[in-house]
């Protein structure tokens, strides 16, 4: 079965990172990564049990249901996905999202993320965001999530490993500052990847709601999902019937979650894979909107977020 212990897992990503190395372009680039990042990590001092501190509950009444696996398919075939992003009507940057079988655990789904910004935002605010998770494909249950936030000139690393038999959820954080640790209670955990598939493989009913314990890098999001309305939009794939939804964040770490965090507003297709197609923000600092603008059995190569006007997409999987 899938590693529990950290060093395990360490020793895990050391073999998957040999194995991927003798296929496609993209899984070498993905092979050199792992297995820098997990033998830095056997470098790090061990972690010692006693230095966690006592896992954050959920206050009493913040409920969040358990859920299992909807009659929706989850994006279908679509196993890769590029976001363009603005600000204020402006190019700012994008990311990408992509599907893929573990390559040594069957029944494990591997998802990753890039999230960056343009050359024109990275003369004041320069981001290179990484994310994956492991989670199991029958239930949509986390295993692991691992995350490199690069944004100027600070480099942070996370690691998040979820224990369902234990209720309990555990995050480290590496920087140049040292370690933190966190760990939290909770009885129906997702990750971005796992939450987010789970969400929209739901019925999506207009005037239903769907509550998500959602942990990344240090934090916990409870976030609830109101389906507001269909609508009709234009996107650059063309013309989608879709379904409007209002995320909030109800609780954030360790307190309830400020008003601002209501401000966001997400379109799904009303079809059957509820492709998320757009997503708007309103900020402090002005409008943000994430619009879809391919998607495909391939995967968008990495050289390419160089230049989001430009995408390729190869099939090596």
């Amino acid at each position: 079965g899938p590693p529990r212990s950290i060093e395990d897992r360490l020793s895990f990503d050391l073999l998957q990172a040999h194995n991927l190395a003798s296929t496609g372009f993209l899984h070498r680039i993905a092979a050199g990564a792992a297995f820098f990042f997990a033998a830095f990590l056997f470098a790090a001092a061990p972690i010692v049990p006693s230095a966690w501190p006592p896992p954050l509950p959920l206050p009493s009444g913040v409920l969040v249901p358990r859920y299992a696996p909807g009659p929706h398919t989850g994006l279908g075939d679509t196993r890769a996905m590029t976001f363009r992003i603005s600000w204020l009507g402006l190019p700012a940057g994008g990311a990408t999202f992509e599907l893929h079988h573990h390559a040594l655990v069957p029944g494990l789904i591997v998802g990753e993320a890039h999230l960056y910004t343009n050359g024109l935002i990275d003369t004041f605010y320069t981001m290179r965001n990484y994310l994956r998770e492991d989670f199991t494909r029958a239930s949509l249950s986390p295993l692991d999530i691992y995350i490199v936030q690069r944004e100027n000139r600070r480099h942070d690393e996370f690691t998040v490993a979820f224990d369902r038999a234990d209720r309990l959820v555990t995050s480290v954080k590496r920087s140049r500052k040292g370690v933190e640790r966190y760990r939290f209670r909770s009885d129906n955990p997702s990750g971005p990847f796992s939450g987010a598939l789970m969400a929209l493989s739901q019925p999506l009913e207009i005037g239903k709601s769907y509550t998500f314990d959602i942990f990344t890098a240090i934090n916990r999001y409870v976030i609830r999902f109101d389906v507001r309305r269909r609508d009709h939009i234009q996107t650059p794939l063309g013309d989608f019937d879709a379904i409007l939804i209002a995320p909030y964040v109800v609780y954030w770490r360790d307190r309830w979650a400020p008003n601002t965090a209501r401000n966001v507003m997400l379109w799904v297709s009303a079809d059957n894979r509820h492709l998320p197609l757009r997503l708007e923000s309103a900020t402090v600092f002005g409008s943000l909107r994430a619009d879809l603008v391919a998607l495909g059995p391939g995967a968008v190569e990495w050289s390419a977020l160089a230049s989001p006007g430009t995408l390729k997409v190869c099939h090596n999987r």
